[in-house]
């Protein structure tokens, strides 16, 4: 009894002290990358730490330098000024106060033991050089040179400087780039413009009205940037608001872009690249005006993962009001400037997301087997993670294991590296099975050569000949025989279905199956590498597919059918049935070798691939061609007449269907609500 009484007052504390523990989890979601290029919901990676006890009415912009000294610039009625924070966070200075009237802009370089404050004052049109007791060095004004345009407008807002002392200064207003200066102030160009987006009318406006009038009325111009940053290797990270295809950029030393084409995560939300940063190993971190999120991508631009969130009004500790700058510190540790609170917002890494740094950072020092242990531990935690499947599949590359770094690259969705995987096994299997493979070819040649040999003596195949006489004798041969017979006399086989309609139902029906059955295995097997259809995802319908490939042929029978009736053609709705199914054979007989190959070449052979697709449509093609030709007796000039007013006949049909559908589906809630109106009225 003493035992029993004893154990539940055991329980009874164990539960009282679980449940006094609480549990501290991030007012903000977290997402990270998948391998489908979609969002998934993770573990916290940053929660928020804390908030600056201190006033910070009107900031504008943060800056860490290596030392962990922690800048902020802020502009306002009563304050314009840099401020100046410890490591510890503690306040050291302020510097700027009687000098500056507008800091919206600030970079720090520390060189050897000096230290040098840019600061950017937008109404002075200055940006000033502090030491770091606040006196004022230098100042860099509107360029005197005559390249930089005397008309050109100069209203600077954001700096960075790399370690020779050249200035890279965003312009509001300034559409031709970064303006680059060098330390004397001396301009020496424009840097890294902005590209501009065009589209079908644009070209046509360029091609067909007069430069003079384009110039005037139609100008096309580049966006000018909001913000920049620069990494310790002189690398330039600009972010761009606006009508822009690259919201954030990272520009080499010759202005190219190393982050194309990674710009498209920016599309799956309305973003307002608002700063950007760096930390010491190159992972890059963004702040989206629009969201509250921070984007943090690695060196290569992919994305690690996505937290944060903005409201209005009273809000949790890690929801800003308008964030507008962002910082990171040797620890990791995130801060981003909240104008709308006027205070700064910290960030902690989670134990997860430093993991995730150490794995990154190893794996951009080239030490792939090495970070693979720190990437399965990040997988254990978070399956989603692309980059990490990505990370995993280099590291079995290095080890030559290639069949598993296929399977990790197909994880994480990267074709060009699968491709290159798939190459190394292809050429592993052809090295050791090359002599095996001759050998068996040799093999069945000699005793293909004996099997003929001996026949002529004792005939002893004369049984299978005579056997092989009476298939060919059957109606199903016969039949296969009569469609295949379009790949050689595609003429006579049109002319035979219009005369005599020669081809039965029954393998019309079967052409149409068959046709339909390859295309869709073609969805599901066709190679990885080449294939952009993913039948996994859930908004994937292969009956929508089916439906969508029966409705283009019908629509072509029915169009060209109307059509031939108007001109004169002589042949039947069936017969044009029969024909269009036997244009299809190529596509019968020759996509299912196409998918088979799909799943042998790589990448460096795609050309072969796509040469072969091409010529299986084309074949189609050209047997359509032929088709209108004899079936309906036209000439040349009356075929092509006839296949162009075909195709404008089933845009004319498919138009009519949406109209007719959207009127019927109208006036059916018309009735409905007329009809619920009714019984509402009549129940009253």
């Amino acid at each position: 009894m003493k035992r029993l009484i004893f154990r539940i007052l055991i329980i009874i504390l164990i539960t009282v002290f679980l449940n006094s523990l609480s549990v501290f989890a991030a007012p903000y979601p977290t997402y990270v990358r998948d391998r489908d290029g979609g969002f998934r919901y993770s573990p916290d990676l940053y929660i928020p730490s804390h908030i600056f006890n201190y006033d910070l009415n009107g900031i504008n912009e943060i800056f860490i330098d290596e030392f962990d000294y922690l800048y902020v610039a802020r502009s306002g009625s009563d304050a314009n000024e840099v401020i100046i924070f410890d490591p510890d966070e503690n306040f050291v200075r302020v510097i700027g106060h009687d000098i500056l009237k507008s800091a919206t802009g600030i970079h720090v370089n520390n060189i050897g033991d000096d230290t040098f404050i840019y600061v950017v004052d937008k109404r002075q049109a200055l940006i000033f050089v502090f030491d770091k007791e606040g006196e004022v060095l230098q100042s860099f004004g509107r360029p005197t040179s005559p390249l930089f345009g005397g008309n050109t407008l100069f209203s600077p807002v954001k700096v960075a400087v790399d370690r020779q002392g050249s200035l890279y200064i965003v312009s509001e207003g300034t559409t031709g780039g970064i303006i680059q200066l060098n330390q004397n102030g001396e301009f020496i160009g424009y840097f890294g413009a902005n590209v501009t987006r065009t589209n079908l009318v644009r070209q046509l406006q360029r091609k067909f009205l007069p430069e003079e009038f384009m110039a005037q009325f139609i100008r096309n111009v580049p966006v000018s940037m909001t913000n920049l940053s620069i990494d310790a290797r002189g690398i330039i990270y600009v972010t761009t608001k606006g009508d822009t295809p690259e919201p954030l950029r990272k520009l080499n030393i010759a202005g190219t872009n190393l982050f194309e084409g990674t710009s498209l995560i920016y599309e799956h939300f309305e973003a307002s690249l608002e700063s950007v940063t760096t930390d010491n190993f190159g992972n890059v971190f963004v702040l989206d005006g629009n969201t509250g999120m921070v984007i943090i991508q690695d060196a290569s631009g992919n994305v690690v993962c996505l937290f944060g969130a903005r409201s209005t009004g009273v809000t949790p500790i890690g929801i800003t009001t308008n964030p507008v700058s962002i910082a990171v510190n040797s620890k990791q540790q995130i801060y981003v400037a909240d104008r709308g609170d006027g205070t700064i917002l910290s960030f902690q890494a989670t134990p997860l997301m430093l993991t995730l740094f150490t794995a990154l950072k190893m794996h951009r020092e080239g030490y792939h087997v090495e970070s693979e242990p720190y990437w399965r531990d990040v997988l254990s935690r978070n399956s989603s993670l692309a980059i990490a499947y990505n990370a995993l599949g280099l590291s079995q590359m290095r080890q030559e294991n290639y069949d598993k770094a296929m399977s990790y690259f197909y994880l994480s969705n990267n074709r060009s590296l699968y491709s290159d995987a798939k190459w190394e096994l292809r050429q592993e299997f052809l090295l050791s099975s090359t002599q095996y493979i001759v050998l068996g070819l040799i093999m069945i040649a000699f005793i293909n050569s004996i099997i003929k040999i001996t026949d002529k003596c004792y005939g002893y195949l004369q049984n299978y000949r005579t056997f092989k006489t009476r298939l060919k004798a059957t109606k199903v041969v016969t039949e296969y025989l009569t469609v295949t017979s379009v790949f050689l006399k595609p003429a006579d086989l049109f002319y035979d279905i219009r005369r005599y309609n020669k081809v039965t139902y029954k393998s019309v029906i079967l052409l149409y199956g068959c046709a339909l059955i390859v295309l869709l295995a073609g969805d599901y097997y066709i190679g990885y590498i080449f294939n952009d259809i993913n039948t996994l995802v859930w908004w994937y319908n292969p009956l929508q597919r089916l439906t969508n490939w029966v409705l283009y042929v019908g629509l072509f029978i029915v169009a060209n059918f109307c059509i031939a009736s108007i001109r004169d053609g002589q042949g039947s709705f069936m017969q044009i049935v029969k024909a269009v199914s036997v244009c299809l054979v190529p596509l019968v007989f020759l996509y299912v070798p196409y998918i088979i190959l799909s799943n042998v070449l790589t990448g460096q052979e795609q050309f072969i691939l796509d040469t072969f697709r091409f010529v299986i449509f084309a074949w189609c093609a050209i047997l359509v061609v032929i088709m209108i030709s004899y079936l309906h007796n036209y000439e040349f000039r009356d075929t092509i007449a006839c296949l162009i007013l075909t195709i404008f006949a089933m845009v004319v049909l498919f138009v009519t269907a949406i109209v007719v559908y959207t009127l019927a589906k109208e006036a059916f809630n018309f009735f409905k609500i007329l009809v619920e109106e009714a019984l509402l009225r009549g129940t009253l």
